[in-house]
C-alpha cells in the first residue's frame, strides 16, 4: 500500500527508503502473480471450484445426465423390439390423447391431497409431544421411528395381511359387525388403503424434520408465551407452528415427491396398480409402459419428462409461496 505524503513526512529518511523498498517488492510480487494468473482471488476461486468439483461430477452423472438422456429417449420410438428412430414430439402427442395418462395424474394428485395434510398435522403434534422431557420418551422415539428403516416391500407385505378379506382389520371389525370386505381388490377402497400405508410411512419422516425445527425456536418467545398464560397447545399453534413454516413447505415438497414417485415399490407389491388402474400413479404407469407389455421406452420417457416438468412447476410455486408465508423468527 502506498504511503501518503503526510505519512512520509513523519518518517526518518532511512525509514522512508525501507518502506519504499517494501512497496517495490510487494508491487513486483503482485505483478508477477498477476502475470502468472495466481492472484489471491484467483487462488480462492480455484480452491472453491476444486471443492465443489466432486459434487458437480456426481450431479452430472446421476441427475443431469439421466435427465438429458431421458429427454433424448422421449423424442424417439425406442423399444426392445425394433430399431430406434427420431419421431420428435409424437410421444408427447400420444400422451395428450391417452386417457389413462390423465387418469394416472388424477390418481397421483388425489393420493397427495389425501396423504399430505394429515401427515403434516399428525407429525407436528407428535414432534411436539416427543420434544417434551418425559420419562420413557426415548423408548417411544425409538419405536416411533422404526418405519423409517423398513423397506417398501416389507411395509407393503405387512399391510397386505392387514387389509385382506380375512386380515387383521376385518377381524377387528368382526367383533362389532359382520364384514369380509376385500379392500385391495375393490377400486373404491384400494386407493384409500394405499393412502393409509403412505401416511403410516411418512409421519415418522416428517416428525424427524419437525423435531429438528423445534430446536431452532427461540426460547424467549416460548417463555413470553408461558408468561402470557399460554398452555401447551396454544404455544404449539401460535408460536412454534408459524416459526416451523419453512419446514412445513419443505415437507410438502418431499411428500409430493414420495407420493408421486417414491411409492412405486409399495404399489408394485400391494396392488400392482389395480384394480382397474385405481392405484396407478403416473410413475407406476411409466413402469407399465416402458418395462411391461410392448416395452415402449420412448413413450415412458416422455411420460417421465412430463411428470418431472409438472413436479418442477409445483416445486417452484411452493418456494414462491414460502417466501410470502414463512416466518424466520
Amino acid at each position: 500500500m502506498a504511503l501518503t505524503r503526510k505519512a512520509r513526512a513523519g518518517l526518518a529518511p532511512s525509514d522512508v527508503d525501507d518502506m519504499s523498498g517494501i512497496e517495490v517488492d510487494a508491487a513486483s510480487e503482485a505483478a508477477t502473480l498477476k502475470h502468472r494468473g495466481l492472484s489471491w482471488r484467483g487462488q480462492e476461486r480455484l480452491a472453491g471450484y476444486l471443492l465443489i468439483a466432486p459434487a458437480l461430477l456426481m450431479f452430472g452423472m446421476f441427475l443431469l445426465g439421466p435427465l438429458v438422456y431421458g429427454i433424448y429417449l422421449s423424442l424417439t420410438d425406442r423399444n426392445l423390439l425394433a430399431d430406434t428412430s427420431f419421431i420428435w414430439f409424437e410421444n408427447y402427442a400420444n400422451l395428450h390423447n391417452d386417457p389413462l395418462f390423465f387418469k394416472s395424474l388424477r390418481v397421483t394428485g388425489l393420493l397427495f391431497l389425501e396423504v399430505t395434510p394429515p401427515a403434516i398435522l399428525i407429525s407436528f403434534v407428535f414432534a411436539n409431544l416427543l420434544n417434551q422431557r418425559l420419562k420413557g420418551v426415548g423408548i417411544l422415539r425409538l419405536a416411533y421411528f422404526l418405519p423409517l428403516v423398513a423397506s417398501g416391500v416389507a411395509v407393503a407385505t405387512m399391510w397386505r395381511f392387514v387389509f385382506t378379506s380375512d386380515g387383521l382389520f376385518n377381524t377387528f371389525l368382526s367383533f362389532f359387525v359382520d364384514v369380509d370386505t376385500p379392500y385391495l381388490v375393490l377400486p373404491q377402497w384400494a386407493p384409500h388403503v394405499v393412502a393409509v400405508i403412505l401416511l403410516w410411512s411418512l409421519v415418522p419422516l416428517n416428525t424427524v424434520f419437525y423435531m429438528a425445527a423445534l430446536q431452532t425456536v427461540p426460547r424467549d418467545q416460548l417463555d413470553a408465551a408461558i408468561v402470557d398464560g399460554a398452555n401447551f397447545w396454544q404455544k404449539a399453534l401460535h408460536v412454534t407452528w408459524p416459526l416451523c413454516a419453512p419446514t412445513t413447505f419443505l415437507l410438502v415438497i418431499l411428500n409430493l415427491a414420495i407420493t408421486s414417485v417414491g411409492s412405486w415399490d409399495i404399489l408394485h407389491v400391494l396392488t400392482g396398480g389395480g384394480p382397474e388402474f385405481s392405484t396407478t400413479t403416473t410413475a407406476f404407469l411409466l413402469y407399465l409402459r416402458a418395462f411391461r407389455g410392448q416395452f415402449e421406452i420412448g413413450l415412458g420417457s416422455a411420460m417421465g419428462v412430463a411428470l418431472t416438468a409438472i413436479l418442477l412447476l409445483l416445486t417452484v410455486g411452493l418456494f414462491r409461496a414460502q417466501r410470502r408465508w414463512s416466518h424466520y423468527g
